[in-house]
């Protein structure tokens, strides 16, 4: 599937290799996904599209945090 906000991604995902090679490990995912961005250039509501974004960020944040208590 083609992502319709892939500039910003690009221009991260430049430096993944960089990243990588210090020894972080890097995964990309998007904030907002597609739905959001189609209901944007077709002037609709984005609320529950935005809603689900941030759901899906506070998830991540509690992965990293369960991640980094096994380690630490």
């Amino acid at each position: 599937m083609l992502a319709l906000g892939a500039s910003s991604r690009l221009r991260v995902a430049q430096y993944v290799p960089f990243l990588r090679k210090a020894g972080l490990d890097i995964a990309l995912r998007p904030f907002l996904d597609n739905a959001y961005l189609a209901a944007l250039y077709a002037g609709q509501s984005r609320r529950g599209a935005a809603l689900a974004a941030y759901g899906r960020a506070f998830s991540l944040l509690s992965e990293i945090e369960r991640k980094r208590r096994r380690i630490g």
